[in-house]
């Protein structure tokens, strides 16, 4: 049981890591040439010690951006300040979902820092809802800022996540896989609505800035170097192409 590879210590450290609440890094690999059990395996040889800190889980993320996409082309723009909303739950992709999270995740250059919020249960069809009501019931989308912004759902984004820690506690490490998108916007601009998978292994290093990366680098296992690697960014390129 995945549960019994680590003590509670590593489980619950995993845990209070989840709300941000301060500056931190993420780096991220892209891995095309091993599969997602070579390289959970070759994480046993690196020197930090990754344990298994969570069961592996299904993410469900959508994405929130203005009309104009403001958040999208700040991101591609490479501005100093960016800033992604969505809603994030786990598990299953459609049904009634009892504990959905917004996320608001800021940027300054290259740290950055999240903010979550409990939402009210949403039911949910592979990423479609009636946003409109909901955004309306939630009082931490039925604010000012955020209703002036008019934002709307834009991408839905699915896959199934592996979660790691170092043996001291101060470095993240996540493996994405089995990526899948899906139009939820209803926009023009997006020519059609379908699933676009990417047979991909996305992993991702999260520790504080206070940190040396240095310890924690995974890229030399995999012979790949850290790239600048968005879903959202990737998935409205993908629909904005087809």
């Amino acid at each position: 049981m995945f549960w019994d590879t680590v003590s509670l210590r590593f489980q619950k450290m995993v845990i209070l890591m989840e709300n941000v609440t301060e500056y931190r890094y993420e780096r991220k690999y892209l891995v095309k040439v091993y599969s997602v059990q070579e390289v959970c395996s070759l994480l046993k040889l690196h020197p930090a010690v990754y344990l298994t800190a969570y069961p592996p889980r299904y993410v469900n993320s959508v994405y929130f951006d203005t009309p104009g996409f403001r958040n999208y082309n700040a991101h591609v723009n490479g501005e100093f300040k960016r800033t992604k909303i969505r809603i994030r739950w786990y598990g299953e992709h459609s049904g009634l979902v009892q504990n959905p999270v917004l996320e608001q995740k800021e940027k300054t250059g290259n740290a950055g820092i999240k903010r979550s919020y409990p939402l009210l249960p949403l039911m949910v069809d592979n990423g479609r809802a009636d946003w409109s009501s909901y955004l309306e019931k939630n009082q931490y989308l039925n604010n000012a800022a955020f209703k002036d912004s008019l934002f709307f759902p834009v991408i839905f984004i699915r896959y199934f996540r592996y979660y790691y820690i170092s043996s001291d506690l101060q470095c993240r490490l996540t493996i994405d896989t089995d990526v899948c998108y899906r139009n939820v916007s209803g926009s023009a601009v997006f020519k059609s609505f379908t699933d676009r998978c990417q047979n991909v292994a996305v992993v991702e290093l999260k520790y504080s800035v206070a940190n040396d990366a240095v310890k924690y680098e995974p890229g030399t296992l995999f012979g790949t170097r850290t790239v600048g690697y968005s879903k959202y960014l990737n998935g409205v390129v993908k629909f904005l192409s087809s």
